[in-house]
């Protein structure tokens, strides 16, 4: 087997935290879709509930007890749905996820480039080395921030990059990298 360059072991932990940033960036994106599908359902529940509540509201002054028990029940609803509004914020939830996602693919443009840098004939290691620092100090601070994810928004996200687990295997890695930056070229 032959020996292993310098550039090659760094092109390889670059690859390798490229993947990793892949995973996270469409994890998180994942996580904001699943919270914002959570709020349009509440705002259409509610206006669907509210709009039957005032509808039986209407009738009530005109009918029986059983029209005025369902329009207490609705108007129940209506609070149980404005209260989880409250409590769960899911259209804030949503954007903290977008807003890391974002921070995220950037890194991970970041290390597309250096993928690119370290493929070609001229690059300089030292030079590197250092970028690698400081994209590792970027990516902490973004962890740092990073909402939790959920397992349906990983599920999620192994669908959309089709595969089943985040070992970030060289073919996966190249399945997220353009043609030229694969390890083999198509």
């Amino acid at each position: 087997m032959a020996e292993e360059t310098s550039k090659d072991i760094l092109l390889a932990q670059v690859r390798e935290c490229f993947g990793k940033v892949a995973w996270s960036h469409k994890t998180q994106e994942c996580q904001a879709s699943i919270y914002n599908n959570y709020h349009k359902r509440l705002i259409w529940a509610k206006i669907l509930v509210a709009g039957l509540a005032a509808g039986s509201g209407i009738i009530s002054l005109f009918s029986g007890v059983a029209i005025r028990y369902a329009t207490a029940i609705l108007s129940s609803l209506v609070l149980i749905i404005d209260l989880t509004f409250k409590n769960h914020a899911y259209a804030d939830k949503s954007a903290h996820h977008q807003a890391v996602a974002t921070k995220l693919w950037r890194i991970r443009e970041a290390y597309q480039t250096l993928i690119a840098e370290l493929m070609s004939e001229q690059c300089n290691l030292s030079d590197i080395r250092k970028r690698i620092e400081q994209l590792a100090d970027r990516l902490e601070k973004v962890y740092e921030i990073a909402p939790r994810t959920s397992d349906s928004a990983y599920k999620a996200a192994s669908n959309k990059l089709h595969s089943g687990s985040c070992s970030c295997s060289d073919d996966e890695i190249d399945k997220l990298l353009p043609p030229r930056l694969r390890s083999v070229h198509d």
